[in-house]
């Protein structure tokens, strides 16, 4: 985000049992949609991301009709995020520490094992 603000997905949570052996498991999806102009130029889809005042429709047990809310399920405005370069580490999930996300040129080199 340009103003640095927390952000929500659109997904889906639900708890099920396994029935081979009966065990509780939770599940989580992020829902996508197609890209907008700056994610376009990585990949061909990207997260739902939620503006502020659409948070509660999302979350509402009482909304059951999707045809309610598709209209959620857009790309996010070009003009409320930002993007920058970051180094090859960031493929790897392995690294997990914040500084990894910092913008390539301020970004220190880290021996990655």
């Amino acid at each position: 985000m340009k103003d640095d603000s927390i952000f929500s997905f659109a997904g889906l949570y639900d708890v099920w049992k396994d029935k081979n052996n009966g065990k509780e498991i939770h599940s989580y999806s992020i829902i996508t949609t197609v890209p907008n102009t700056i994610v376009g130029k990585y990949h061909d889809r990207m997260p739902v991301i939620l503006e502020k005042e659409e948070e509660d429709i999302w979350l509402n047990p009482d909304i059951v009709e999707t045809d309610n809310l598709r209209p959620l399920l857009k790309p996010f405005p070009d003009d409320k995020l930002e993007e920058w370069e970051v180094g090859a580490e960031a493929r790897n999930p392995i690294n997990g520490y914040p500084e990894i996300i910092e913008p390539l040129k301020t970004n220190k080199q880290r021996t990655l094992f």
